[in-house]
């Protein structure tokens, strides 16, 4: 009875120790952790800016005059027309300009206040246009053609 007691004991240690053998894996554990669980994360998600590197022409635009009832005053302006793809956000860009008849291609700085260059340059995200006004009124320019290319660096 002992022997018998042995034998079984024996044949339940090498089914015991053969089946643990099958649910290893590579690491040599018998138990494979679950993948963590996805970082929850507060940063905005990354937006990779496709406009980088391309230029936009608008042909054809023309200078008009606006009255602003806040300064009480006519400006001088080409507007362009609505691109929420293009000025909604805020982005970096530069701004030229080829009015009508000339060769010259005149750069217009971003600012609020009257720059040194000829021309400047507003907008806000909310309109999804670019507004350029020349730095000094200059009435000849109403009526007249002009080009404005926007390139994003």
């Amino acid at each position: 009875m002992r022997l018998q007691l042995l034998s079984y004991a024996i044949i339940l240690f090498i089914i015991v120790t053969s089946c643990h053998k099958e649910l290893e894996n590579k690491n040599g554990y018998g138990y494979t952790a679950p993948p963590p669980p996805p970082r929850t994360s507060n940063l905005p998600p990354i937006i990779i800016d496709s406009l980088s590197g391309r230029t936009f022409q608008f042909d054809s635009l023309t200078w008009n005059t606006v009255y602003d009832e806040g300064m009480e005053r006519d400006f001088t302006l080409v507007t362009t027309p609505p691109r929420p793809d293009l000025f909604s956000i805020n982005r970096q860009f530069e701004v030229s300009l080829k009015i009508e008849n000339s060769t010259d291609w005149f750069y217009a700085q971003r600012t609020y206040v009257y720059p040194p260059n000829d021309f400047y340059y507003w907008y806000y995200s909310n309109l999804t246009t670019l507004r350029i006004l020349p730095n000094n009124e200059t009435p000849d320019l109403v009526g007249k053609k002009v080009t404005v290319r926007v390139k994003f660096p």
